[in-house]
């Protein structure tokens, strides 16, 4: 995404409990080497006239999911807004063979990492571990926050706030070049 003159028109990148691939490396390299091999697998004995191998869409049984993703239990409402299936639909695996390259972010670019510290899907020591991982040419800000996978879901005013807070961050400091604490 360039403007213009060639320069970034992105100000500011969030992740909120990421798979943060190696540079380069692709969704797989950030799961548990078992279940890489078996989706690497699944996909390479598809023939050409096979149905893609997807993630599974709605559950015919909600209840599991309401603790499913770490944090405090679902409520009714939330539950049933997140498996809605219009919204939690099957979904193909292509996006975990995509390569990721860190690299074509501009420094420029200041990335935050929210890490959720209650996630079940992503816990918290792979998160961070996939925030170690992002580029050292930017600055990586890793903010904790108190909740399960679905933050953006059940902690949307939060979500909010933190990405409000990166925009006006990188408002403030321009696209001089960043040190990269963490």
């Amino acid at each position: 995404l360039r403007d213009d003159e060639g320069g970034s028109r992105v100000t500011a990148v969030v992740l909120v409990a990421a798979l943060v691939p190696p540079e380069g490396g692709t969704g797989l390299d950030c799961m548990k080497p078992h279940h890489a091999e078996g989706l690497r697998d699944a996909v390479a004995a598809l023939g050409p006239d096979d149905e893609p191998v997807t993630l599974p869409g709605a559950p015919a049984d909600p209840e599991p999911f309401r603790t499913a993703t770490g944090g405090d239990p679902l409520d009714d409402d939330t539950l049933a807004f997140v498996v809605e299936p219009v919204r939690l639909v099957p979904d193909t695996v292509h996006h975990y063979f995509q390569p990721v390259r860190w690299s074509q972010v501009p420094p420029s670019v200041p990335l935050t990492y929210v890490l959720t510290l209650r996630d079940r899907p992503v816990p918290s020591e792979l998160q961070q571990r996939m925030a170690h991982r992002l580029p050292t040419t930017s600055t990586v800000d890793v903010v904790e926050v108190d909740t399960g996978h679905l933050a953006p879901i059940t902690h949307p005013d939060l979500l909010a706030g933190l990405i409000r807070s990166a925009r006006r961050e990188a408002e403030r400091d321009g696209p001089a070049q960043r040190s990269a604490p963490r």
